[in-house]
């Protein structure tokens, strides 16, 4: 994912045979800013994150779960802001 941002000027993101997204790689990722925020949780708790916030994704990390919600709010409740990535754009955009 990287690779894209130091080598193309253009993207595309491609979702069920559509493009859901183009742009500049950069801009994409700066039209982001402020709206990622993650949050560790246990594992059985991720469901309810996802059913109640727009969830980019979860990773495992230290044997919990590091929730990704794209929110153009502070969602609070433990949250905390997250710089945006190229994988956050990605992942917003199959969700």
């Amino acid at each position: 994912v990287d690779d894209v941002s130091e080598l193309c000027n253009d993207m595309a993101i491609i979702s069920g045979g559509k493009v859901v997204q183009r742009g500049n790689p950069e801009e994409l990722v700066n039209g982001l800013e402020n709206k990622i925020w993650s949050k560790r949780v246990k594992k059985d708790e991720v469901a309810k994150y996802q059913a109640e916030y727009k969830m980019v994704i979860a990773k495992l990390s230290g044997g919990s779960m590091m929730v990704y919600i794209n929110s153009d709010t502070d969602p609070g409740n433990g949250f905390r802001s997250e710089r945006a990535t190229l994988e956050d754009i990605y992942f917003s955009n199959i969700i």
